[in-house]
């Protein structure tokens, strides 16, 4: 009798209506992030090229300007002259001396993209059978977490309304069955993600360390000793990798830190709910079952804006102080490494000076 008041259609109405626009949705945020993304890195390639044209025309005609005025009387000079400057202009160093703040691919999306494409291969790799069946298994408690009002406590109030007993005493056991499927449910899933992570894990190190030790690319002795846009390398392949990693897998798929976690079995129980608010609504009161969403979502919507917007403010924040950490934890192993250079010379002013403004800019940061 119980499940027979279950709203199966709109529950499997809502599942399909969410599984259906979430594709088109995403791969369409997905196409004007990387369209917007291509123009603004044309945009900068263009700009970078007419400046580079403006400079070497204006040093062209400079150049010309000091050798007519200063070597009217020697042809050969002056030919040699212009000879070199019809030729191709010397280039400054590609390297950088200063760490950037953002990396020249701006969008979290495209990132995001690239990440999953350096971890996951292949559907049919040991990433992606963990990651489809995390998804699986929490498509399923989702599902079950959904149906605990209709299958659990509705009866439950029931029986305790009209004094049943013994049907208590049997329903008992239906309820410690039920939790006992949805915490093996759970714990599947989460075991599913943590497996996940770590193939992750292993794959993005195993492309990292390929890249670092590249006989080509040589990219050990390139960021370690010549371009410093990249601070602390080897602290971003172990520590921040694995940071990444474990916060991103607990945001989507929950159970890596906090057993009842994870985005994508919230939005599973939020789309099974919605189908279930939708048939309560219609049974109290015909005509609001939409209404009722409208009004549940919009004041989640209305609350959540702000939040974002606060949230923005604080993540630039959090992201200068964490990269000004980064200049003082860089500039205290310089010192350590080269303790033995500043006792010589006597340079413990020149250092103490370097940590402070590394210290005044975290300062700055709060």
């Amino acid at each position: 009798k119980t499940l027979r008041h279950v709203p199966w259609l709109e529950i499997g109405a809502s599942l399909a209506l969410a599984l259906l626009l979430c594709p088109p949705v995403c791969l369409g945020v997905v196409a004007y992030i990387l369209c917007s993304e291509a123009r603004r890195l044309r945009d900068m390639r263009e700009l970078r090229i007419s400046q580079s044209r403006t400079t070497q025309s204006n040093n062209s005609t400079n150049h010309n300007d000091n050798n007519n005025n200063n070597n009217n009387n020697n042809n050969n000079h002056n030919n040699t002259t212009q000879t070199r400057d019809q030729g191709p202009q010397l280039v400054s160093s590609p390297y950088s001396g200063k760490a950037e703040l953002q990396p020249q691919v701006t969008s979290l999306v495209l990132q995001l993209l690239r990440l999953l494409r350096i971890c996951v291969p292949t559907a049919f790799s040991e990433q992606g059978a963990f990651l489809i069946a995390a998804l699986l298994l929490s498509f399923c408690y989702g599902l079950l977490a959904c149906l605990v009002p209709s299958l659990l406590v509705r009866p439950l109030w029931t029986m305790v309304k009209s004094g049943q007993l013994a049907s208590f005493k049997g329903f008992v056991v239906v309820m410690l069955l039920y939790n006992a499927a949805i915490a093996i449910v759970k714990a599947s899933a989460n075991f599913c993600a943590m497996r996940a992570m770590v193939s992750c894990r292993a794959a993005l190190v195993r492309h990292h360390h390929a890249v670092y030790m590249n006989r080509h690319g040589r990219l050990y002795y390139t960021l370690g000793n010549l371009d410093n846009r990249v601070d602390m390398p080897d602290a971003r392949i172990t520590n921040d990798s694995d940071l990444l990693l474990q916060f991103l897998f607990e945001f989507v798929l929950g159970g890596v830190m906090k057993p009842e976690s994870g985005m994508c079995c919230q939005l599973f129980f939020l789309a099974a709910s919605l189908g279930v608010a939708h048939f309560e609504a219609e049974q109290g009161a015909p005509g609001w079952g939409l209404r009722a969403i409208g009004i549940s979502l919009s004041v989640v919507l209305v609350s959540l804006v702000p939040t974002v917007i606060v949230a923005d403010g604080l993540t630039k924040a959090q992201e200068r102080v964490q990269a000004a950490e980064a200049g003082l934890r860089s500039a205290h192993a310089k010192c350590r490494l080269f303790a033995e250079s500043i006792c010589f010379y006597g340079g413990e002013a020149t250092e103490a000076q370097r940590l402070d403004r590394h210290c005044a800019e975290i300062y700055g940061g709060f």
